[in-house]
């Protein structure tokens, strides 16, 4: 059995939907899977059991990256397709059967994705990472050191929590009369996001931060979040790792919608602005992504109560 599963372009929207191809691996266990997914989720699916195929998918000019992907497909004829994208390619391959997104209103992704299999309830979220991933975890991280794994990146202006307010909270946390008084800091996040982790690591002497920044691939870095105590980050698909990877996590919410995006598993929380997310999405909107961050509305306060909650 052959199946063309037709995924996210973004990390966290694939996570978020990954709990679906853990249903289809249970549920087909003789299936071979080909995946289409954005260029920046491959290395999420490295690990996925029986996938004889990845197409990594660049965004490009006129939609032109789609035909690109009927190219590579139009071969087969798929015992069964999934498309997420209720994209046209779905539609012009060859199949027997065929479930594509509709996108609802207001259900959370990941019930999102479970609604096209009418599964109740969803699936978690499910990450697949090699032994190599945990034993460069455990090199870092060693059994019996406390870890507060750090997210202060994000995609857009908009959704980064000033860095001040990082510092600050890590500097909280690992006081001595702290939440985590022996815990170390780890900042994790791709090289160009440095100069948002800054602030940590001059409020903190160098022995209490491990800069992971240049040191953890997507893979590596979901190993590492494993390990963590905890991890606090703004929304953006680092969190969602965590949150996946069974991590204790709060989120940092702006004006993105909760209802949609809010970190799934129980060992989470999220903190919104004191603004309401209704305002600030049309402050968005106004002004775009990258004008102004609408994350001034969320306090140190109101982060380390959410911290504190079982």
């Amino acid at each position: 059995m052959r199946i063309l599963f037709i995924g996210n372009t973004r990390i966290g929207d694939f996570i978020l939907s990954s709990g679906l191809i853990a249903h289809l691996l249970e549920a087909y266990p003789n299936a071979r899977l080909t995946i289409a997914c954005g260029y920046t989720c491959e290395p999420l699916t490295r690990h996925i059991p029986r996938v004889e195929r990845v197409i990594a998918m660049r965004k490009t000019s006129f939609n032109r990256h789609w035909l690109k992907l009927w190219q590579q497909v139009c071969g087969t004829h798929w015992d069964l397709v999934i498309d997420l994208r209720n994209s046209a390619v779905s539609r012009l391959v060859r199949k027997n059967k065929v479930y594509r997104l509709v996108r609802p209103i207001g259900l959370h992704k990941v019930e999102e994705a479970a609604r096209v299999l009418g599964l109740r309830p969803a699936p978690n979220p499910k990450i697949w990472i090699g032994e190599e991933h945990r034993a460069y975890a455990r090199m870092l991280i060693p059994d019996g050191m406390e870890v507060i794994g750090i997210g202060s990146g994000a995609s857009h202006l908009f959704k980064r929590w000033p860095p001040e307010n990082f510092a600050e909270l890590c500097t909280r946390l690992i006081a001595s009369d702290g939440l985590y008084p022996n815990a170390k800091i780890a900042v994790l996040g791709s090289p160009d996001e440095r100069a948002l982790a800054q602030p940590i690591f001059d409020h903190l002497a160098q022995d209490q931060v491990l800069d992971l920044m240049k040191r953890a691939d997507l893979l590596q870095a979901a190993a590492i979040l494993e390990r963590c105590a905890l991890y606090i980050g703004n929304d953006n698909g680092q969190m969602h790792l965590s949150a996946a990877m069974g991590a204790k996590t709060i989120g940092l919410f702006g004006p993105t919608p909760t209802a949609l995006y809010r970190l799934w598993g129980e060992n989470c929380g999220f903190v919104c602005s004191q603004v309401p997310q209704a305002e600030l999405a049309a402050i968005e909107k106004k002004l775009g992504r990258d004008a102004q961050c609408l994350m001034e509305g969320v306090d140190v306060r109101q982060a380390l109560a959410a911290i504190r909650t079982p």
